[in-house]
Formats: structure tokens, sequence, C-alpha cells
């Protein structure tokens, strides 16, 4: 009983600061868009957490999962919902909690981190992807690499969280050769034994550019950083210098504009611009910060964002 109330109380306190979201989400391949979202469960048991049952019709061997989906939840609506998932009963769908069953289920963060719960512990999930058209230069393929993970590294440290596990999807360019994969790999090695996060594995193919997909698996804190919690009147601080994103662009345009120009390309070629891993700010973000984004998209962007997030807040800054 002791569990049962506990987490029980742990789900009113929760649902009373989150902010629901809109998610796309993909099952067995079909494309679906839910709104206001509360919460997504993926499993086959019947047990959920403490007191909580999925009343489900799951048979051994079957190769499916069940999908649990809270969401439009009011004042109205929330001791039902809380009675339907405490109770155990078969769930009758409706517009604020639905039941089905899939045998792939695929969620599209839309860049947003994603907190997971498995076997008891809350989780973060980030993907991210980069391309030849996000104007990284390939002159020196280890700091590529390098900057690359660390990019996709830095969602689940703006979280506090821990980066636990690294897979990706690499499609090299047409003009890659072995040396420049081993040093691009090299590169990745190197952030992912920094972090102490485990290489999981992943895909490979080839193309005329290339492109790369990671996704991190992290361990979050006991109270994980979000977007949302912000309040008007606090300060806004950044982990470093802003505009290396921005200079690496300029950087690979200028190599483009003075490609005929040995000493020009020479020159812009050489200035290493390679990204922080922000492992001991992340320990401080967990502990002080109110929110929290990473810049990857840009200063502004990560801005505006928090902004639009937190309702009553803005800001106001002298450039």
């Amino acid at each position: 009983m002791g569990d049962t109330l506990g987490t029980f109380l742990s789900h009113i306190k929760t649902l009373c600061i989150y902010k629901p979201v809109d998610m796309i989400y993909y099952s067995d391949g079909i494309k679906r868009k839910a709104q206001r979202i509360y919460n997504i469960s993926i499993g086959r048991t019947y047990y959920i957490a403490s007191g909580i049952k999925v009343h489900n019709t799951l048979k051994q061997g079957d190769g499916l999962f069940y999908n649990l989906i809270i969401k439009n939840l009011s004042l109205i609506s929330l001791i039902p919902c809380l009675k339907a998932i405490y109770s155990g009963d078969k769930v009758k769908n409706n517009r604020t909690i639905s039941l089905s069953y899939t045998s792939a289920f695929e969620l599209e963060s839309g860049g947003r981190r994603i907190e997971v719960e498995f076997n008891g512990q809350s989780m973060l999930f980030s993907m991210d992807e980069f391309s030849k058209e996000d104007n990284f230069r390939e002159s020196d393929p280890g700091v590529l690499g390098a900057n690359l993970a660390t990019g996709s590294i830095s969602d689940i440290l703006a979280s506090g969280g821990i980066p636990l596990f690294y897979a990706h999807a690499m499609v090299i360019g047409d003009t890659w050769d072995d040396q420049f994969i081993k040093e691009f790999s090299q590169g990745i090695a190197e952030v992912l034994a920094k972090a102490k996060t485990t290489f999981l594995g992943g895909d490979l193919g080839k193309s005329k550019t290339w492109h790369y997909t990671a996704s991190v698996i992290g361990k979050a804190p006991l109270k994980p950083v979000r977007r949302t919690g912000a309040r008007a009147g606090e300060n806004i601080y950044i982990t470093g210098r802003i505009g290396g994103g921005n200079l690496e662009a300029a950087l690979t345009l200028y190599v483009k504009k003075y490609s005929g120009n040995k000493m020009m390309s020479n020159i812009m070629t050489s200035i290493p611009i390679k990204f922080v891993l922000r492992l001991k700010e992340s320990r401080l973000i967990q502990k002080y910060a109110s929110c929290s984004i990473d810049t990857s998209d840009g200063v502004f962007n990560a801005l505006n964002e928090i902004a639009e997030k937190n309702k009553g807040t803005g800001l106001n800054h002298d450039i």
C-alpha cells in the first residue's frame, strides 16, 4: 500500500507541473499524430509500476506490445483516468486514455529530449541528424567525428543526465577513403571514451554526400532538467563561448569560395573548431538550473524555444 500511495502521489505532483506536448509516432509503420500527450507506455507486462496495471490480451510469442497513451487530461477526466490505470480493468478507449497493440513503435522526437522509464529507472533518449548541408569542414576527419559525437551527446548533458549508450547510422561520402573513415571513427571513439559512454554499434552505407544519425540513451538524474521550468526574473547563463557552429559553417563556405586560392584555402582549413564536451557543466546544470537546452540549433533559437515553452517568460538582452 505504501508503494501504491507513493506512486499515486508522485503522479499527481507530476501532472500538476508537466506541460503536455504534441507528438508524431509510427505504429507498425502507420504515421499517427496525438495531441497533448502526458505519457506513452510500451510493454507486455500487467504491472507498469507500483499499483498501476494494464489489462491486456497479449499472448506468449505473439510478437506484440501494448501501447497505452494518456492524453488531453483535465480536472474532470483525471479521476476516471487514474481509476482506469489503478483498477486493472479493461481499458475503454476515449479521448483521454487509449490502448492498442503494435509489433513496432517509433516515436518522432522533433528535436526534444525524451524521458523513458525502464525497470524503475528514468532514462533520457536523444536522436540527432547531421549532413553535409550543415556545413561542417571535412579537412580534419577526426575533428569532424568528434564534433558530431559531442553534438549528439549534448542533449543528454543539457538535462543533467549521464550518457550511457550510443549508436549511429553513418552514410559515408563517395570521396571518403579508408584513412578518412578511420580517423573519423577515432574522433567519435575519443569523445565516447571521455564521456564513458558505451558504443552499441550501428549501420553503414555509402552515397554521394555524407549523412550521420546518432541515438543516445542516458541515465536521468532524480530531477531531470527540462526545457520547461523557467520563471520570470531568472538569469540566463551559457556554459561557454557562443558562435562556434556559425564560425565552422562560415569557414566551410570560405573554403569553397577560395578553393582556387591555395594560401587562403589552407588558412581556412587550418583553423581548428572543436566542440567542448560539457561533462562538468552538466553536473552544475543538474544542481542549479530551473530549465536547460543545448544550443546546437543556435543560441537565439534555443532562447526562443525556452520562452515559448514557459508561459509568461521572455528575454531581455544587450548585444
